[in-house]
Parts: structure tokens; sequence; C-alpha cells
């Protein structure tokens, strides 16, 4: 363990700050957030009834298909994580990202982790929760190995986290950013947003993560269907990938998890095992963290009925959205444009008729003032973007792209 938090601690930087509520330690979190959670502890929806809502058009499932697409939730969430680390300042699109969440959600807390230490006043202007928390990864692992302390033997001692892994850390942050979300959300439950996205409705999903029918070869393993849409367990090398009956996973939007989740206890003490199947993959291992790491978890569930450390049973899988529905286009600029032929209204209305949660704006755009102009101009080549973030933002909506 000592190793872990020395390695990890080169590029892990603790920073004091002051903000609209000032945070030492861990006393900014409520205590009901902070309380350690049961390992076992998983909430008790329709997941734990071995349903699993997929396309709603093709269906992957374990059992009960009387199960809704949308499970009932409260008529609004208690806290979300999100995080941003080496900016300067806030990037514009993640100001919008928070305000539209909020717009939402208008009473949930926003924990950011960040090196920032102030954020845009108008949040707290508008009585908005945003606390500003100083990111350690070092002390985010300590609390981690309190709840789960067989991170040491499976993961911080191992050739493959002192080696490997820490080495791609430093070298891709995304990866630490993947690593800072499965911690926060195995211990205090809730969801977690990526910053650079227009919300344009509550989140109604529970213990919810995105997915999509498509492979990245040479993806070494991805989640199996049979023609009767079931899940294939156990995971069958020789079984081909076949659109709509098999699907990859990502982790840009996690839903509506109460904490302890078994499902973000497992991955993280898979994470060395799933290192060894994405290494002889380069994109992969970027991957291994995230959404690489949550499709070997997948795939590896048992039906066994004995407990096992780092293998699912079906009733603790999460339910998989489509990717579409819950982060929005994750596509070319060129496909949303031949899809729609610029006709950015009836793109709107295909949002709400679909129920989108989101709409991604595009990373490497949004890093410069001339990116974020092209990007939301009102007649622009990229127009759905002005539509979208007019009529989901609340209190910058004429600011300028400066």
């Amino acid at each position: 363990m000592v190793v872990a938090v020395v390695m990890v601690a080169a590029f892990s930087v603790v920073y004091m700050m002051s903000t609209q509520q000032r945070c030492e330690e861990r006393a900014c979190l409520p205590a009901a957030i902070v309380a350690s959670p049961k390992p076992e502890a998983a909430v008790d929806d329709h997941a734990q009834k071995r349903l699993l809502p997929f396309f709603p058009e093709q269906p992957c499932r374990f059992a009960d298909p009387k199960n809704e697409f949308d499970e009932p939730m409260p008529a609004d969430i208690s806290h979300a994580f999100s995080m941003a680390v080496n900016y300067p300042t806030f990037p514009r699109a993640f100001i919008m990202g928070y305000e539209t969440f909020f717009r939402y959600h208008p009473n949930a807390t926003l924990y950011i982790y960040t090196t920032l230490k102030e954020i845009d006043p108008r949040f707290a202007q508008h009585g908005f929760k945003v606390v500003l928390v100083p990111w350690n990864l070092t002390d985010l692992i300590r609390q981690l190995v309190e709840v789960v302390p067989e991170m040491d033997t499976m993961v911080f001692d191992t050739r493959e986290w002192k080696t490997n892994i820490t080495t791609m850390m430093s070298q891709h942050f995304m990866m630490v950013a993947d690593f800072t979300r499965l911690i926060l959300l195995y211990l205090h439950g809730g969801s977690w947003i990526d910053a650079d996205a227009i919300y344009m409705r509550p989140f109604t999903f529970r213990n919810a993560i995105p997915c999509f029918d498509q492979h990245w070869p040479p993806e070494p393993s991805f989640v199996q269907c049979t023609d009767d849409k079931r899940p294939v367990i156990p995971y069958d090398t020789s079984h081909p990938f076949v659109t709509d009956k098999a699907f990859y996973c990502t982790n840009g939007i996690l839903g509506g998890f109460g904490k302890g989740h078994p499902f973000f206890r497992k991955a993280l003490i898979r994470i060395a095992m799933a290192w060894r199947t994405a290494e002889p993959f380069q994109h992969h291992r970027i991957l291994s963290i995230g959404a690489h790491l949550f499709v070997d978890l997948l795939a590896n569930t048992t039906n066994s009925k004995i407990p096992h450390p780092h293998r699912l049973a079906p009733h603790e899988w999460p339910n998989l959205y489509d990717l579409d529905r819950l982060y929005g286009y994750l596509m070319d600029p060129g496909v949303l444009e031949a899809r729609f032929k610029k006709n950015w209204t009836r793109m709107m209305e295909d949002f709400e008729e679909r129920k989108v949660f989101s709409l991604q704006i595009y990373h490497f755009w949004y890093v410069s003032a001339d990116g974020m102009k092209m990007l939301f101009e009102e007649n622009g080549t990229h127009g759905f973007f002005y539509l979208a973030w007019k009529k989901h933002c609340l209190f910058s909506c004429d600011d300028p792209f400066e």
C-alpha cells in the first residue's frame, strides 16, 4: 500500500480552497455521505430483480420483461460528483454543464473534485449548492483501502499497478478521472456527471451505465447476448460480435447508485486483471480503468450461487442504458448532419421524443474560445448546440464565448 500511495502521489497534489463553502479534510461532506458504506450494501431496485434494461427495441436481459425502461426515481437527487483538474479556470463548457445540471436538479449538491479555488459566483447567487473539494488522490486511496482492504493485495501490490497502470495514469489523466469516479461512487453513492455536456432532463435512471451496440476492434471482450436476448454467461471467446446482440459500455454519466454497490467494489478489485486483457491493445490500455474495465467485469459474470470476490452475480448488474439516450450523440458531426440534414429543430424534437438526457460538447472544440464560438453559432454548422443551449441554460445564456 505504501508503494501505491507514493507512486500515485507523484501526480496527486493537495490544494486548499476557499469558495462558497470552505472544505477542510472531509468536513464539507454531509454525514450521510461521509459514513463508510457496508461492503455488501446495494440499493434494492429493479436491477436486483435480475432485470437488464438495455435498448428497448433490442432488450438483452436476464428475466422479467415487464420492468419499464425508466425506473421511478425521486423528483430530485441528493448529490452528484464531477471533476475539474489541471485547468487554470473552469472551462466555459464545464460551467454550461453544471448550469444545465442544476436546471433539473436545483436542490442537489454538486461536489466538484478540483485543483481550482473558485467557481462562477452566480451558482451561489441562484441558490445552487456547489462544493469545491480539493482533489487528493492519495487521500481517496486511503479511504478506499479502509473499506476494501483487499485492494492492497489485488491491485496496489501487483506488478500491473506498480509498473504499468501508474505510469499510464501519469501520462493520461483521463485514467485518473476514471479511477476517481469509481472510488467516489463506491464510497458515497450518487451520480457522476462529466462536465462537458448540456443536460436536458432530470435524471430518472438508477444504477445506470451507458452502453452501445458497437465493437471497437480489436477489443478483446464485449458483452454477449443470445438469440433469445439473454446475456451469455460465462463469456465465450468463440462467440462472434453481432450487432444488436452484443455491446460495449462506457462511463461518461453514471447515475443513481446506492453507496457500496457491488458493481463498483468488484470493478475496483478487478483493475489489475482488466489491465492484463487490455495490455496487448494500445488503445484499450487507456480504457483499462474505464470502459474496458466495465466490459471485463460484465463479461465475467458468474451464475454460481457462491458469492465471488471479483465476479458479478446477475443480480448485481447495473442497468445498461442506450449510450445515445443517456449521453447524447457520441458521433462524428458529419453523421449527425447526414441524419438530420441540418434540420436542427427536428433534432431537438428527436431528443424530446426519445427522452435524451444530455448532449456531449465536443472535447477538442471547447478547449478554445474560437472552438466554442464555432460550436455555438446560431446558424452555424453545428446549430444544434446553440438550440440545445438556449433551451436548457439558466443564468449565462447570453454570455459571450471569450
